[in-house]
């Protein structure tokens, strides 16, 4: 990942575009935005317990905040990035030899938007 800086926003790149961008306001506040999936190190953990998968990426930038008169200080803003992977669940469906055909809907239970 490749990482970028113009004025208040951090851009991380990869060769597919853009990855993230953080603004970080004059006020202190901030705009985090994720534009693809990061590569996590356990594709198993869903990320559901932060406190114990693995799935659970920290971003952390340096900040310096400058008041009016030209004092500073330093800081880090860190950005937790859990993932969030497919939640799919066993399906099944009755079929009836007699009749010769089923219907059915193996995603209704499932949430691939994550």
């Amino acid at each position: 990942m490749t990482l970028s800086q113009t004025g208040n926003t951090i851009t991380g790149s990869n060769a597919n575009g853009t990855v993230f961008t953080l603004t970080v306001n004059n006020d202190g506040t901030y705009t985090y935005t994720q534009e693809q999936p990061f590569d996590h190190p356990d594709a198993t953990d869903t990320g559901s317990d932060p406190d114990h998968d693995s799935d659970t990426i920290n971003l952390d930038f340096g900040i310096t905040a400058t008041d009016g008169d030209g004092d500073s200080s330093t800081g880090t803003l860190t950005i937790t990035v859990q993932d969030d992977g497919v939640e799919a669940f066993d399906d099944f469906n009755d079929f009836n030899v007699g009749s010769g055909a089923t219907t059915g809907n193996v995603l209704d239970n499932d949430d691939p938007s994550n």
